[in-house]
């Protein structure tokens, strides 16, 4: 919820929480809290065509373990 918030506010959201600590700390943390916002606004956004799918679903596809290439 800060990530949204922040990005609608322009703020960091560290500020938001308002977290003291280290500037490497509070830049960590907003990276960690901007990936997950990244990450939910992309599974969020339908794809435009079926070619954009196939593309979604081939980048996140690895092989299952043990198997043999």
């Amino acid at each position: 919820m800060a990530g949204r918030m922040a990005l609608m506010t322009h703020t960091r959201p560290s500020d938001l929480l308002g977290f003291r600590g280290s500037e490497l700390e509070r830049f960590v943390l907003d990276a960690m809290i901007f990936s997950e916002i990244a990450n939910e606004l992309e599974r969020a956004r339908p794809p435009k065509s079926t070619k954009e799918l196939v593309r979604r679903k081939r980048a996140r596809w690895r092989p299952p373990r043990g198997m043999i290439a």
